[in-house]
């Protein structure tokens, strides 16, 4: 079995500080990568892509673990926290408790920010996230971005980002049947 081992990432980290650099967030991957559930868990997988054997909360406690990781190299340096949207409204707890341990010392939201960008407002002023604005984590945003489109969210934004979500899969999909 795989076993990660920090001594690469905490190197750079390091040395990224000692040059100066004020911010940083980290990835465990990308997503044209084959298991893009390294750096974010779905429910649904992109075209083409494999559904892990793993479950969601496996992935988001790696993204927590190397988040931390990063946190306690980069020392007084701020650590964005990632790997979140899977949460849904369940994720300003995550986030609170993750920054009240020093494990992060804020958290950036992704493709949760497309299906609701309002739910940092909706935090602060109501207290928590509506459940039925959050990232389902249905991967069409990323399948949008894998095909080379311009991404946001086609479940909330549908009259937007649908027509822009067939027609870059469509061509995407041509050019597989191409090769």
């Amino acid at each position: 079995m795989w076993k990660f081992d920090p001594s690469e990432p905490v190197r750079l980290v390091k040395d990224m500080v000692k040059e100066g650099v004020g911010l940083l967030s980290n990835s465990g991957g990308n997503p044209y990568y084959i298991y893009p559930q390294v750096t974010r868990p779905f429910d649904k997988s992109s075209y083409g892509i494999p559904t892990p054997e793993e479950h969601p909360l496996e992935s988001i406690q790696r993204l927590f673990y190397l988040t931390s990781v990063v946190q306690e190299a980069a020392g007084d340096v701020p650590v964005v926290g990632n790997g979140y949207s899977w949460l849904r409204n369940f994720l300003p707890y995550a986030a609170a408790a993750n920054i009240k341990a020093g494990r992060c010392r804020f958290v950036g939201l992704g493709r949760e920010s497309f299906a609701y960008p309002d739910a940092p407002a909706d935090v602060l002023k109501k207290g928590a996230m509506d459940p039925n604005k959050c990232c389902i984590t249905c991967s069409l945003c990323t399948q949008i971005m894998r095909d080379h489109g311009t991404t946001g969210c086609v479940i909330r934004n549908s009259k937007v980002y649908m027509p822009i979500y067939k027609k870059f899969n469509a061509e995407a999909v041509e050019r597989e049947h191409r090769s």
